[in-house]
């Protein structure tokens, strides 16, 4: 999970600071355009077909995967600035990936 009390802490810190501020927004504004395009791709998923050609409609689902691809990958690189940031300031991590995975 992402610790949003981190981030708070983070934006406190760097309150003085607008260039640092404008990166935190940056990386958090990452993750609603991820949100965006994974639910894009689900309503074209679900419904985008009802108006198009069978080939039209494949096409479309490549370019939405691919933009929801590289929205992700535009997620990781945020959340390794924001942790970056954070170590930075003596701050503990927005997101530790090894808390976030259970070994069974």
């Amino acid at each position: 999970m992402i610790s949003t009390e981190n981030i708070q802490r983070l934006i406190a810190k760097s309150r003085d600071d607008n260039e640092i501020l404008e990166m935190i927004y940056d990386c958090l504004n990452s993750f609603e355009q991820y949100h965006a395009s994974i639910f894009k791709q689900m309503i074209w998923t679900e419904y985008g077909g009802y108006s198009s050609s069978r080939e039209n409609y494949l096409e479309k689902v490549v370019e939405i995967d691919e933009s929801r691809s590289s929205s992700h990958n535009s997620v990781i690189v945020s959340i390794d600035i924001l942790n970056w940031l954070c170590e930075k300031n003596k701050i503990p991590l927005t997101f530790n990936a090894s808390s976030y995975f259970v070994i069974l």
